[in-house]
């Protein structure tokens, strides 16, 4: 970028000094022409510098990809292994323990590990992988609380659901989403209060909630919470440790709502808490009409 910047100045010097020594007759065609002529450079340095970001970025994520795609093995294998110990009856006492830790940092750096294969797939202008059928939502939500319960045993993880929830959708992606949802909640939310996932019919639409009380989301924030790699500032109440994301998750959620021909929003205030609602059509894009709402 530095040299390319140099090339331009060097350029722009180089035609004004020759236009200088030429003697124009007229000097406000003189000026008229040298103001085109710095539109011109400033244009072609504009373009130049954006082509240059595209290709950076795109071998930038090009490269993260291709690291991701070659961890999923070897984190497989790690995981694998570690329920393998975990199942044996040789250890017993702190390595079980330590086994155990192995399984849940395995487990985390293969979640982030797939959001990172998706958001590159994203950024380089493909689509997330769908394999919808028929399928209930309240099995999928039970399945993503009760592996969180797993890991954050101390915390209270409710599923409510007052009617009967079914449609054609990726079982794996929604699995996704709650996990993503019900984990920020945990990250985020008050330690003292319950997380709280439902999920009810509206209209052609099945619609999912995610609900934890504490400190609100700034309002600065909620335009941009679901961009790629932007994470809420921690202050206050909401200082919690690391929750081990890179700011890839909420983006996540939205590209598969959008893949379901559905949306996700966000609502925060202090004294109602934070509610993250995603829409989904139970068919078709049957509640497209729905989608901002």
């Amino acid at each position: 970028m530095t040299e390319l910047m140099s090339e331009f100045r060097a350029l722009r010097a180089n035609v004004l000094r020759r236009w200088r020594d030429a003697n124009v007759d007229d000097p406000a065609t003189a000026i008229e022409e040298v103001v085109r002529f710095d539109e011109a450079i400033d244009q072609a340095l504009t373009e130049s510098i954006a082509w240059y970001a595209s290709q950076t970025d795109r071998s930038r994520e090009l490269m993260s990809g291709m690291i991701a795609h070659d961890l999923r093995n070897p984190l497989g294998a790690i995981v694998m292994s570690a329920h393998y110990l975990l199942r044996s009856d040789a250890i017993a006492g702190p390595e079980m323990k330590a086994a155990g830790r192995i399984l849940s940092s395995a487990t985390t750096m293969k979640k982030l590990v797939g959001d990172l294969l998706d958001f590159t797939q994203v950024r380089m202008g493909g689509h997330l992988a769908m394999t919808p059928v028929n399928m209930s939502l309240r099995d999928v939500c039970l399945d993503a609380v009760e592996e969180l319960k797993a890991f954050h045993p101390d915390r209270t993880i409710e599923v409510t659901q007052s009617e009967s929830v079914d449609g054609y959708w990726d079982r794996d992606r929604l699995h996704q989403v709650i996990s993503n949802l019900v984990a920020n909640a945990l990250g985020h939310g008050a330690a003292d209060a319950p997380v709280t996932v439902s999920a009810a019919l509206e209209g052609a639409c099945a619609r999912l909630d995610v609900h934890n009380l504490g400190e609100p989301i700034p309002a600065e924030s909620l335009s941009e919470i679901f961009d790629p790699l932007k994470r809420v500032p921690q202050t206050g109440a909401r200082a919690h440790p690391s929750t081990g994301g890179v700011g890839l998750g909420l983006f996540i959620v939205k590209e598969v709502a959008r893949a379901h021909g559905g949306s996700v929003a966000v609502a925060s205030s202090r004294e109602a808490g934070t509610t993250f609602t995603v829409k989904l059509p139970r068919k078709s894009s049957a509640c497209a009409q729905q989608r901002d709402l």
